[in-house]
């Protein structure tokens, strides 16, 4: 026998099945390749007696992202009704969306990220100089770049994707 709570739900429960269309791991050699890459550039700058200022490129770098992506979904994405939160990795870091998402959306954000985030980096030059808007172009192409290539990689799914985020990979599901 139903009672009227299961009934209730019975009546406007909506159940997706998805399939696993791509499952992109997130290696560990890539990782490591990408922490050289930055500890080498930050030894170069220590070369030049500018570590300091590189240092402080990548907390800069994580807060403008962050607040591109909560413009863009206070001003586009208002009925949206994934819950965002931060995540902390090499792969995908700062505020990202949990469980999971719809592909186009997630493709849009990054997209918003990259460009708002390279004018606002280049309209700076000239009260910081060339060296450090250089860091800080780094740093941004430098914490952008896996997440693009991930999104490239499942662009073919992009009208109809899900995507779901976890530490050790990226999957994206087709309805």
């Amino acid at each position: 026998m139903m009672t009227k709570q299961d009934q209730l739900h019975t009546k406007e429960s909506t159940i997706y099945s998805y399939r696993l269309v791509k499952k992109i791991s997130h290696h560990y050699l890539i990782e490591m390749f990408l922490g050289l890459l930055f500890l080498l550039m930050l030894l170069w700058n220590l070369t030049q007696n500018r570590a300091l200022p590189y240092i402080i490129c990548y907390p800069a770098v994580f807060v403008l992202h962050n607040v591109i992506t909560m413009c863009y979904r206070t001003f586009a994405m208002r009925e949206s009704r994934v819950i965002w939160s931060y995540k902390f990795g090499i792969y995908w870091c700062g505020l990202l969306p949990e469980g999971f998402t719809p592909l186009n959306k997630l493709i849009k954000v990054q997209t918003h990220i990259f460009w708002v985030g390279l004018f606002t980096i280049t309209a700076i030059v000239p009260w910081l100089g060339t060296a450090q808007v250089l860091n800080l172009l780094f740093i941004h192409i430098w914490m952008l770049a896996p997440r693009l290539s991930i999104l490239l990689r499942t662009k073919q799914y992009n009208q109809e994707g899900m995507i779901k985020i976890s530490p050790r990979d990226t999957s994206c599901y087709l309805p």
